[in-house]
């Protein structure tokens, strides 16, 4: 084997070693079929003009220390963000809501404990004077059973995630966009 040949095989060995984690891995059709059922229900709640269902569906542990930190009991946490998202987004009409989980992203945390999806999610909203079209890359994660979902664009939601579920401190999550069209 030629000198160049190996130091090629070595340098591409060590670089699938150090991706292998974040690399594709498998997701069963029941897990796949499961988050798209998820998202379904998010899709007509949102579209139904309940923007305070997505509170549903994230997972106890970010619901927990939001309650830790607040002094309050995790319903009570739950509840309050429920208020909190019908607040702002009152007024608000949702035109699209369009989740792609067959497009998913299916990936595993750095330490190999745990598989997650980046799921590509697009939304359109109405608001008096003009619409805006976002794309939020969205979390999905199962926990005892159960899958939930999250955005993890702003660093204190990240933050949050990472402190309560420290197999994703390593972890970088894609951003989003927004785009404001006039009406």
């Amino acid at each position: 084997m030629s000198p160049l040949f190996r130091a090629l095989l070595i340098a591409a060995s060590l670089a699938f070693a150090t991706a292998a984690p974040a690399l594709a891995q498998d997701l069963s059709a029941e897990d796949r079929a499961t988050v798209s059922a998820r998202f379904e229900t998010l899709h007509d709640k949102v579209v139904g003009g309940d923007m305070s269902a997505a509170m549903d569906m994230l997972p106890p542990g970010v619901i927990d220390a939001m309650a830790a930190r607040y002094g309050v009991t995790p319903e009570q946490a739950r509840e309050a963000a429920r208020e909190v998202a019908a607040q702002v987004m009152s007024g608000v009409e949702v035109t699209e809501y369009r989740v792609d989980v067959d497009g998913a992203e299916v990936k595993r945390t750095p330490d190999g404990t745990r598989t997650y999806l980046i799921v590509p999610l697009h939304m359109t909203m109405r608001m008096p004077g003009l619409t805006a079209k976002a794309y939020s890359p969205t979390l999905a994660f199962e926990v005892d059973g159960v899958w939930y979902m999250m955005n993890v664009e702003e660093a204190e939601q990240a933050a949050v995630l990472r402190e309560v579920y420290p197999e994703f401190r390593d972890v970088g999550f894609p951003k989003g966009t927004m785009e404001i069209v006039e009406d």
